[in-house]
C-alpha cells in the first residue's frame, strides 16, 4: 500500500556471520522503496556502542548485480547521521536512503532505493577478526509502490530508479600552511554532489571555485557552521561540512558537476595551520545500474 511505511526484519539469509569475514544479505525487492537499512550488531550478546561498531564492523557496501556500488565506512556513517540529525542507539547502524527532514514527501523520498528496479541488490557488512561471538540482523524501513508503481518499475526500471548516496574518499596532503593555501581539484565524478566533508583540526579556511570563479569562501568554521545550524543541521567537531543540500534546504540544491552538458571544474583552496593531511568524504548521488 503506497503511503504506508513498514519496519520489518529482513528475513533473507546472511551468507554467514563470522569474525574475519564479510556477511552479505539480499535486499527484498517486494517492499517498494527502501527508506533505510539498519544493521543490528552485537558482540557476545551485548549491543555494540559506537567504538565497538567502528572497530568490529568497520565498513559496509551496497552491491548491485554482484558489483560494489559504494563502500561506506562505519565511522563516516555515524558522523554523517549525527550531522543530518539522526540519533544513535547501541547496536544499531542505519543507512538512510530517504531523508525525512526534507521539505515534502516527494523531496524526502527522492533518494530512496527502489530495490525492484535493480538486479540482485544486496548489502555486505565486514566483521573484523578477533571479535567475540558477533551476531547480526538487518531491518528495513520501506514503503509500498502500489499496483501502478509496480507496473512502471517492471516496464521501465531505468525510469523508476532513484539516485542513491555514494561515498567517495580522498586524502589531501597539505603542501603549505598559513596564508598560502593548498590547491585541490575534485575529480571524483558523480551525477550530483550532495556535499564535501573535510576532516582535520588544522583547517583554518576553505575557498571553492567553479570554473575558476569563486562561489563559496568560508574564512572561518564559524562562518560555515552558523549557516548550517540556522538550517537545522548539527556540525561535527573538526569537520568542515560544505553541503549544498543542507545550505539550500532541498535535494535540488545538490551540485551538478555537469550542468548544461558541460563538465565543471571544481577547485578548492584549503588553508591550514600546518602541513598535516586532510581527509575528505564526498557524498555523491549516482543511479545504480538497472535491470
Amino acid at each position: 500500500m503506497p503511503g504506508l511505511k513498514e519496519y520489518r526484519e529482513n528475513k533473507n539469509a546472511f551468507s554467514g556471520v563470522n569474525a574475519g569475514s564479510p556477511a552479505t544479505i539480499d535486499l527484498p525487492s517486494d517492499r517498494g522503496m527502501i527508506m533505510s537499512a539498519t544493521w543490528e550488531y552485537a558482540e557476545d550478546g551485548t549491543p555494540a556502542n559506537e567504538a565497538t561498531l567502528i572497530a568490529g564492523a568497520p565498513k559496509s557496501e551496497l552491491i548491485i548485480d554482484g558489483q560494489v556500488f559504494s563502500e561506506y565506512r562505519t565511522a563516516d556513517v555515524l558522523k554523517l547521521n549525527k550531522f543530518y540529525g539522526f540519533g544513535f542507539k547501541p547496536g544499531l547502524l542505519s543507512h538512510h536512503f530517504a531523508q525525512p527532514w526534507r521539505r515534502g514527501v516527494g523531496e524526502s523520498e527522492a533518494t530512496a532505493l527502489v530495490a525492484s528496479a535493480h538486479r540482485e541488490p544486496s548489502m555486505r557488512l565486514y566483521i573484523e577478526e578477533g571479535r567475540v561471538n558477533p551476531t547480526l540482523r538487518q531491518h528495513i524501513k520501506s514503503e509500498g509502490l502500489g499496483a501502478r508503481g509496480r507496473g512502471i518499475v517492471a516496464a521501465q526500471p531505468a525510469r523508476s530508479a532513484n539516485r542513491v548516496i555514494k561515498h567517495w574518499i580522498d586524502i589531501i596532503q597539505a603542501k603549505s600552511s598559513g596564508s598560502t593555501p593548498t590547491r585541490y581539484r575534485y575529480e571524483g565524478g558523480g551525477q550530483r554532489i550532495r556535499g564535501f566533508h573535510f576532516e582535520g583540526s588544522n583547517i583554518t579556511a576553505i575557498r571553492m571555485e567553479v570554473d575558476e570563479q569563486e562561489r563559496w569562501w568560508y574564512k572561518s568554521l564559524d562562518h560555515l557552521n552558523i549557516d548550517l545550524e540556522n538550517n537545522g543541521f548539527f556540525p561535527q567537531p573538526d569537520t568542515w561540512h560544505v553541503v549544498f543540500e543542507a545550505m539550500g534546504g532541498t535535494v535540488e540544491s545538490a551540485f551538478d558537476p555537469n550542468y548544461g552538458g558541460m563538465s565543471n571544474e571544481i577547485d578548492f583552496e584549503i588553508y591550514t595551520s600546518d602541513t598535516e593531511s586532510v581527509r575528505m568524504v564526498v557524498e555523491r548521488y549516482d543511479t545504480p545500474a538497472t535491470k
